[in-house]
C-alpha cells in the first residue's frame, strides 16, 4: 500500500534521526494501522450494502403482499357482487312462480324457469373457476395425456357455443392434417374454454369470434380472433394476473380468474401465448403447443 506524502516525509525524518531499525518498526506499524483501517471500512461498507439489500428485499416483499391483499379484496368484492346478481334473479323468479303460478302465461312461466337455469349455470361457472385455480395450484385434476382426434374434438368443443341475443357464436377453421395428437385433454379444455368464453363475453352479438387450428411440424398452432371491446394497452401486461379485470369490463360477468387459468394450464402443457389487442377493435391470441402425434389404439 502506497504511503501518503506526509507519511513519506515522516519516514525520511525518522531514517535520518532514529536509524533503520526504528524506521522499519514504525513503517510496519503505520502500514498495519492503514490495513486495519481499510479492512474495517471494507467490512463496514459491505455490511451497509447488505443492510440496504435486505431493506430493498423487505420493501419488495411488503409491496407484493400489499398488491396481493388488494387483489384478494378486489376478488372478494367482485365475487360477492357476481354471486349476488344471479342469486337475486333466482329468488325473484322463484317468488313469482310460487305466488302467481296459476295466473302466469306459458311464455312468462318458461321465461322465469330459463332465468333460474341461466343463473344457476352462472354460479356453477364461477365456482368451477375458483376450484380450477385450486387444482392447478396443487397440480391436481389432471388425468394425464391421451390421444385426441383434434378436428373432431374441436368441433365438439365449439358446438354448444351458438349465437345468442347477447353473444356471437364461434366460427371454426380447421386446416387439413390435424390428425391424432397426444396431450392432456383437460388442460387443453381449460385453455380454449376460457379463451372462447372471454371472447364471446366481450364481443357484441353482431360481432365475430373465430378459432383457427393448424399444424406446423410438431407444433399445434391455435389462433383466436374477436371483434370485441379489446384490452387497454396499459393493462395488457397484467391481464393474466389473478383476480384482475379490465377497466373496460364493467357490466360483464366474471371473476378475473379465466385468463390466469389459461396461463397456468398452458404452462403445464409447455406452451406459450401471444396477445395482440386494440381497445374498441378486438383481440387476437396466438397459442403454440408442442404435441406428440398419437397412435391408433390396437383392439
Amino acid at each position: 500500500m502506497a504511503l501518503s506524502l506526509p507519511g513519506l516525509f515522516f519516514a525520511l525524518f525518522l531514517k535520518v534521526h532514529v536509524g533503520v531499525t526504528a524506521l522499519v518498526s514504525i513503517v510496519v506499524a503505520y502500514l498495519w494501522v492503514h490495513l486495519v483501517g481499510c479492512t474495517a471500512i471494507y467490512w463496514l461498507g459491505l455490511g451497509r450494502r447488505q443492510s440496504w439489500k435486505r431493506e430493498r428485499e423487505l420493501q419488495e416483499l411488503v409491496r407484493e403482499r400489499t398488491d396481493l391483499a388488494n387483489l384478494r379484496e378486489s376478488f372478494i368484492t367482485t365475487v360477492s357482487h357476481e354471486f349476488r346478481t344471479p342469486l337475486h334473479a333466482i329468488q325473484t323468479s322463484n317468488d313469482l312462480l310460487e305466488r302467481h303460478r296459476e295466473r302466469l302465461e306459458p311464455e312468462r312461466f318458461h321465461e322465469l324457469f330459463s332465468r333460474i337455469r341461466s343463473s344457476v349455470l352462472t354460479l356453477t361457472a364461477m365456482i368451477d373457476d375458483v376450484l380450477t385455480v385450486h387444482r392447478l395450484d396443487a397440480r391436481m385434476g389432471s388425468a394425464g395425456d391421451k390421444d385426441l382426434q383434434l378436428d373432431a374434438w374441436l368441433q365438439e368443443l365449439v358446438a354448444p357455443l351458438v349465437a345468442t341475443p347477447e353473444s356471437p357464436g364461434v366460427e371454426l377453421e380447421l386446416a387439413p392434417g390435424l390428425g391424432l395428437i397426444c396431450l392432456d385433454e383437460e388442460l387443453l379444455r381449460q385453455v380454449l374454454g376460457n379463451l372462447l368464453d372471454n371472447a364471446r363475453k366481450y364481443t357484441p352479438a353482431d360481432g365475430r369470434v373465430l378459432l383457427r387450428a393448424r399444424r406446423a411440424g410438431a407444433d399445434l398452432l391455435l389462433d383466436l380472433e374477436d371483434t370485441g371491446i379489446g384490452i387497454p394497452r396499459a393493462e395488457q401486461d397484467r391481464v393474466f394476473t389473478r383476480f384482475l379485470r379490465g377497466s373496460n369490463s364493467h357490466g360483464v360477468r366474471g371473476t378475473g380468474l379465466g385468463l390466469s387459468i389459461v396461463r397456468e394450464a398452458l404452462a403445464l402443457l409447455g406452451g406459450n401465448l401471444e396477445l395482440n389487442s386494440e381497445e374498441g377493435r378486438g383481440t387476437r391470441i396466438h397459442v403454440r403447443l408442442s404435441v406428440q402425434t398419437g397412435a391408433p389404439h390396437v383392439a
